[in-house]
């Protein structure tokens, strides 16, 4: 009986017996060979990171943003809070200058090259995967467009 960790023990195809009494030998199919499938593989997972690339760079402008929002809402929060409550307005202060210490470190990370391609999400802080448009393509140069950003970001 075949066991399931005999299976995953076996590299390439042709150490199935079992596939090789079939009517077509597919052993000698393009897929079944080890270099053509690896190239598959590399060529798939490429594809794979050029994919999350775009993706991380999409939901780096949406933390950017959020950054940006939250400081300006504490800051029109701290303006308001003065002339009723001082104290409450001292704490929240407090924080600000707290989330303040932690939100430069986008910039350290060099993300601050990013920074200028927020603009289309300015204001919107309530962004969702909803908001993308249904079937929206990802063209090639917009991919590469996306990577070289962003090993930009990161070279400094």
């Amino acid at each position: 009986m075949l066991k399931w960790e005999d299976v995953i023990e076996y590299t390439f195809l042709s150490e199935f017996d079992l596939l090789q009494d079939t009517r077509e030998d597919i052993r000698e199919k393009p897929w079944a060979n080890s270099a053509i499938r690896e190239a598959s593989d590399a060529y798939y997972w490429i594809v794979r990171a050029q994919e999350e690339v775009h993706q991380l760079n999409i939901e780096i402008r949406r933390v950017i943003t959020k950054i940006k929002a939250e400081e300006k809402y504490l800051r029109q929060a701290i303006d308001e809070l003065k002339v009723n409550d001082p104290s409450l307005s001292y704490q929240v202060e407090k924080y600000r200058l707290e989330r303040a210490q932690f939100d430069d470190t986008w910039e350290e990370l060099g993300l601050s090259a990013l920074d200028d391609a927020t603009d289309h999400y300015e204001g919107d802080t309530n962004i969702s995967d909803d908001d993308e448009e249904e079937g929206e393509e990802v063209t090639e140069t917009q991919k590469q467009q996306d990577i070289e950003s962003i090993m930009t970001a990161f070279s400094d």
